[in-house]
């Protein structure tokens, strides 16, 4: 349902129509007699997507009530679309890329950056160690862009001041058992 809010509306459709790139992407290579290796997979990558601007929204809300937010994700890098072509005798080519999805955690850094929300990384790829990260995100930071993975042990995200509620935002793909 549209909201009240013109501008995350347009928002939220910018980021659905990353997610129908991505199926555009998955149909055409289909089309052009390849079987996609994990098309499954790749739907769930995509989908990620579609909870970014959401995530912008509740991020600014949070930040305009003097919260600090942590923003979990579990897709951190861009994903290569792969398909092998099937032959007249039967058997596949070699996988070839025939298709990227777009990294959620870099387009979900920009959107923070336009919103004017500062941030750390704290994931396999980020460049800062995990304490210097949580020690940026308690002193600095708006937010903590992380993935579950990346904490170890030993990672602590609370207010450990008392001055600084926190808002957790979970950015993954749906689950299938």
């Amino acid at each position: 349902f549209p909201s009240h809010d013109k501008k995350a509306d347009e928002s939220q459709n910018k980021f659905a129509e990353l997610f129908n790139d991505v199926i555009q992407q998955m149909s055409i290579a289909q089309n052009n007699g390849y079987k996609l290796l994990a098309p499954n997979s790749y739907i769930l990558y995509a989908a990620e997507l579609t909870k970014i601007g959401e995530a912008i929204k509740i991020a600014k809300r949070e930040k305009d009530a003097g919260r600090k937010i942590i923003i979990f994700v579990s897709r951190i890098k861009d994903m290569e679309i792969r398909g092998r072509r099937k032959q007249l005798d039967g058997t596949y080519d070699e996988p070839e890329v025939v298709g990227n999805i777009p990294s959620p955690v870099n387009i979900l850094k920009k959107e923070l950056e336009n919103s004017g929300i500062t941030f750390v990384e704290l994931h396999g790829s980020s460049k800062m160690s995990s304490q210097k990260a949580q020690k940026e995100f308690n002193e600095n930071a708006d937010a903590l862009v992380a993935s579950l993975e990346s904490g170890g042990t030993g990672i602590n995200l609370d207010d450990t001041k008392g001055d600084s509620p926190r808002t957790e935002i979970f950015m993954f793909s749906p689950y299938r058992g």
